[in-house]
Parts: C-alpha cells; sequence; structure tokens
C-alpha cells in the first residue's frame, strides 16, 4: 500500500508538472478519472488475479470508445447546436449523416481486424485457435456485467469495471473538452474523420509491443507476478494520457455568434 500511494503521489505531482491549471475543476475530474482509470487495472491484477491478456482487451475497448464518441463529434459538428437553422442545415446534417456512417464502417473493420488479431494471438497462447467461440466468450468475460451480482466485492472482482472505468474517462473528455467548449462551433465534421486515427496508432502499438514483451517474458497469464512490468506498462499510457489531455486544454471555449 505504501507503494501505491508513493505512486499516486508520484503521478499527482507529475500531472502538476505537465498540466499547470490543475486548479480548474474540470481538470482535476479529469486527472482523477485518469489516475482511478488506470489504476483499476493493477489492483485486478494484484489483488484478484486477472490476467495479461485482458490488458491488451482494455485498451483495445478504449479505442472503441474513441470512435463511438468520435461519431457524436462528427454529428454535433453537423448539426452544430446553438445556432439558427439556415438553408445549409439540412444539408450539413445529411454530410455529417453520411460520412459518420462511412467512419463506422471503415473504423469497426479497423477495430475488428484488430480484435481478430488479439483473439488469435492470446488463443495461440493457450492452444486455442477457434476464433469464433473464443471471441464470445471473451465478449461475455470481460465486456458484460457479472449476473447475477451478490455482493460489490464480487463486482469489483469482474473486469467489467475497469471496461466501466474506460468508458467514463472517454465520455468526461467528450463533456469537459468537445461539449462545454463548444467544439462543435468550430472544428467542420469532416474534420473528425481521420482524427482518431494517430492517437489510435499510438493506443494499437502499444498494445502489441506489450503483448509480445509479455509472451517473452513469459507473463501473459501470470501478470500479478510480475506486477513492475505491468506497472511500466500502465504508467507509459498514463503519460500519453496526460499528454492527450494537455492538447485539449489548449483549446478555448467559445460561444455561437449572435443571429440577431
Amino acid at each position: 500500500m505504501h507503494l501505491l500511494r508513493s505512486l499516486g503521489s508520484l503521478l499527482l505531482n507529475f500531472a502538476s508538472w505537465v498540466l499547470p491549471d490543475t486548479d480548474q475543476k474540470n481538470i482535476r475530474t479529469t486527472i482523477a478519472i485518469v489516475l482511478t482509470t488506470n489504476a483499476i487495472p493493477i489492483l485486478g491484477i494484484y489483488f484478484f488475479g486477472w490476467s495479461g491478456v485482458f490488458i491488451l482487451y482494455l485498451y483495445w475497448s478504449e479505442s472503441v470508445f474513441i470512435g463511438l464518441f468520435n461519431i457524436l463529434r462528427m454529428l454535433f459538428a453537423a448539426i452544430q447546436p446553438g445556432l439558427k437553422e439556415d438553408a445549409f442545415w439540412l444539408v450539413r446534417f445529411a454530410g455529417g449523416l453520411f460520412f459518420s456512417l462511412f467512419f463506422l464502417v471503415h473504423y469497426g473493420g479497423f477495430m475488428t481486424g484488430h480484435f481478430i488479431f488479439l483473439t488469435a494471438f492470446s488463443g495461440g497462447m493457450t492452444g486455442n485457435f477457434d476464433i469464433w467461440s473464443r471471441s464470445f466468450q471473451i465478449i461475455e468475460s470481460y465486456f458484460l456485467p457479472p449476473y447475477p451480482v451478490h455482493s460489490m466485492i464480487e463486482f469489483l472482482d469482474s473486469e467489467f469495471i475497469a471496461v466501466l472505468g474506460i468508458f467514463l474517462s472517454q465520455a468526461s473528455e467528450f463533456k469537459f473538452y468537445f461539449w462545454d467548449k463548444k467544439e462543435y462551433l468550430r472544428v467542420p465534421f469532416m474534420d473528425y474523420m481521420m482524427k482518431p486515427y494517430g492517437r489510435v496508432f499510438v493506443m494499437h502499438l502499444t498494445i502489441i509491443l506489450g503483448a509480445i514483451v509479455m509472451v517473452f517474458l513469459g507473463i501473459i497469464d501470470k501478470a500479478g507476478d510480475n506486477i513492475g512490468m505491468v506497472v511500466v506498462w500502465i504508467l507509459l499510457k498514463v503519460i500519453y494520457d496526460f499528454k492527450s489531455l494537455k492538447k485539449n486544454l489548449s483549446t478555448k471555449t467559445i460561444e455561437p455568434k449572435s443571429t440577431d
């Protein structure tokens, strides 16, 4: 526990250095969510014996949520809530809807391909090459809430709590730095078409390299025995999350133009 407290203090000091405006309520909330979200898998591996394989799928799910919230960004940027509807509103909405669906197809295909890769990769470690049945097993084990739940400890023991944390992290980023800052009035919806890929590429590269290292060290299914490796891996992600947050802080809130 002393190690965890020291680690938490170190991360908070790092956040204060990277994000100088930590006195703002939204920033403090976001920092707390980022730290909590990334601490959950460490605690799950250490106390509940979660597999290192789950970390691979957890970060894959973050990319899924990034894509889903990106679709919302595209739609709101096309609609531009708060502005008076003009002659081009329907055209913008139709364009936003079309390209949102187009993004869903090509991003969804990208994520599906990565999921199949992870399933084949992790299945190869256990000798289970039935990708179809293993995919359903993974979805049920990791991405659905446990049912029935007889106690809070049983719920906290499930990997779903970490997936829920990732969702809340992305939801808060959408709320604080897109909706509250009215980014939809400044950024054209087409700018979001390729926007997630830079962040997702880094995320997936981290997943693949982390998986290779875990296999090389023989800890893919016993990450709890090498918690230090997992902590270092997740710390790298925390640093990248703070870098992304700092980029969000560079944007300013704008107000709709008067239509009088």
